[in-house]
């Protein structure tokens, strides 16, 4: 994105494979968000192509800008700043804090710029920064434009923030975060199951299924979320073949290390360079 020229030949060159998503970060390298004019040539190309906008938080570091970007900054680097000078013992505010920091901003950019209403064929995914605070967040839009749309230099809208998103926008949902099967008339249609394999909270279906159905979420719901949305959404026919049957073990070629290799290779003195 750093080149938004060579981004738009990307993105014709994997539209013309068959790829069905444009990975993208909220912003670029340098800061900068997508209201950059420089980046409506992309914006084009995804539309022209029908390739979805599929939004992957990772925060900039407020590294130095060279001649020609603005003075944008990622709004993680607060939280980064905090943890380094709060002596943080721990980082859980970067793995947890700053992803959903990025997607949050991301969606409320969007959807108060009428980045929808310039660009009304792209749909987007908000991926790996879980759900549950989307629903306080686009209620919040909602209830900012009702409020001062008519004083703070907001757009001319031609519908309510939380429509645009239920008609341009999904998120993704790990398998064991619980609050959306709870709301399901507000996650019904925009949320789609996904697992950030092989992260440590990385999981499977199962897991998600198992999480569902404790909280009593129904059936047609459930084949919703685990599917029919994100096929729907990437415009994919229904899969031939169905899994049944829960896999816990990956059959390994004969090269993989055993377990007592892998436990031997953890050890302190294995980091040590042999002569």
């Amino acid at each position: 994105m750093q080149h938004p020229d060579y981004a738009v030949e990307e993105v014709r060159r994997v539209a013309a494979l068959g790829c069905r998503v444009a990975l993208v970060r909220p912003m670029d390298a340098m800061g900068n968000y997508p209201m950059q004019p420089k980046y409506e040539p992309v914006w084009d190309a995804l539309e022209e192509t029908g390739m979805v906008y599929g939004m992957h938080p990772f925060p900039a570091f407020g590294s130095s800008k060279p001649s020609g970007y603005s003075e944008q900054y990622s709004g993680a680097e607060l939280i980064r700043k905090t943890v380094a000078t709060g002596g943080l013992p721990h980082s859980f505010l970067t793995n947890v804090q700053n992803f959903q920091s990025e997607a949050a901003l991301w969606v409320t950019v969007v959807l108060m710029s009428g980045f929808f209403e310039r660009h009304p064929k792209i749909n987007a995914a908000v991926f790996e920064a879980s759900s549950t605070w989307l629903s306080f967040l686009i209620d919040e839009c909602d209830k900012v434009y009702r409020l001062y749309r008519n004083e703070r230099q907001l757009p001319a809208l031609k519908q309510l923030p939380s429509e645009t998103f239920f008609e341009h926008c999904m998120t993704g949902f790990e398998g064991d975060e619980s609050p959306p099967a709870r709301l399901p008339e507000f996650y019904g249609d925009i949320l789609c199951w996904s697992s950030d394999v092989y992260h440590h909270d990385g999981d499977d279906a199962w897991r998600a299924m198992e999480t569902m159905q404790t909280y009593g979420l129904p059936k047609e719901d459930q084949a919703k979320f685990l599917g029919a949305n994100a096929r729907r959404l990437y415009n994919v026919q229904a899969p031939a073949n169905i899994i049944r049957e829960r896999v816990t073990e990956i059959e390994r070629p004969d090269w993989w290390p055993t377990e007592e290799e892998v436990r031997a290779s953890l050890r302190p003195e294995a980091a040590v360079r042999q002569p």
